[in-house]
């Protein structure tokens, strides 16, 4: 019976993490669902590639033998699909890249996709809107080519399809709330003065390690139970919100330094436990001299601001 790619992919990262637990959690599945697909990878080869124990798991004989081969498919099947993906983009001509819609980053983003050339020929471009913190699953899904995320730990949603370029690590988080709000004047903002306001968290399931990233911070300031906003859709969508007077953001340094008009932002007292990066991202099979035009492109125009 042959083996389909992902089976190759859930292979090889549980004999790289040594762990079932550590392996699902990077695959971002359970280890369950991870235990059955591996059992079912085994019955195919008809032999068992793993040995499990309390402490993890180690590969077998057969599993050692089979991890160069595996390894070298999957990373030729990564290099046949970013040739398909650079002639499709040589015929269609477009580099689609995912907005944010938070200042500075759409402001580079627009000057950085004007006039790029690849290979002496113009590029074109198309922006695509898309909720903030969901550009990785738009590239896996294919509807945008290059985006942006934040990271934490230096973890992407998948690493063995996605690949990046640090933008910068935040190094503080603050409180976005009205200009109105009755703390809007104070230097420093306690997590817990806040703790009845209800929080613009984001979506668990397009972000789960910022939203728990979060709440855990909160929790260690000693709020572990927020209130919490209805979710909303866009960034644009809880700014309008917040101006309004309805809620606050726990934020990161992006836009804690360039807050929307109606909104301040203060820095928030609490530790940051885990690092976080904004970080360019895009997917293994896009093109790569259009990423390397853009990034190239969009870093120089984001340093000059």
């Amino acid at each position: 019976m042959a083996l389909e790619l992902s089976q190759w992919r859930a292979f090889l990262t549980v004999a790289e993490c040594g762990s079932l637990i550590k392996a699902a959690q990077v695959l971002h599945t359970d280890q369950p669902a991870l235990s059955r697909a591996l059992r079912r990878t085994e019955r195919a080869v008809g032999a068992p590639l793993f040995v499990r124990s309390n402490r993890g798991v180690m590969l077998t004989d057969l599993g050692r033998r089979l991890l160069d081969p595996a390894r070298k498919l999957v990373e030729h099947s990564a290099a046949v699909d970013t040739e398909v993906q650079a002639e499709v983009r040589r015929a269609s001509g477009v580099l689609r890249v995912g907005a944010v819609d938070i200042y500075p980053i759409n402001a580079a983003i627009a000057e950085a996709v004007s006039g790029l050339v690849v290979s002496g020929r113009p590029l074109g471009t198309e922006v695509v809107g898309l909720p903030w913190l969901s550009h990785p699953r738009a590239l896996l899904a294919r509807t945008i080519d290059i985006g942006f995320d934040l990271t934490v730990d230096g973890q992407l949603l998948e690493p063995g399809l996605l690949r990046r370029r640090p933008i910068w690590t935040e190094t503080e988080a603050f409180a976005v709330i009205s200009d109105r709000h009755p703390l809007a004047g104070a230097e420093v903002l306690d997590p817990r003065d806040l703790a009845e306001v209800p929080l613009h968290l984001p979506d668990k399931a397009l972000s789960p390690a910022i939203h728990d990233l979060i709440l855990g911070n909160l929790a260690g300031a000693g709020v572990p139970a927020p209130r919490r906003a209805e979710p909303l859709g866009t960034m644009a969508d809880v700014i309008a919100q917040i101006t309004a007077g309805h809620g606050w953001l726990y934020s990161a340094g992006t836009l804690g330094r360039h807050v929307p008009p109606g909104t301040v932002a203060r820095p928030l007292r609490v530790a940051l436990r885990r690092p976080v990066r904004f970080e360019l991202v895009w997917h293994v099979n896009t093109d790569p001299e259009a990423t390397e035009a853009f990034s190239s492109r969009f870093m120089t125009v984001l340093d000059g601001r």
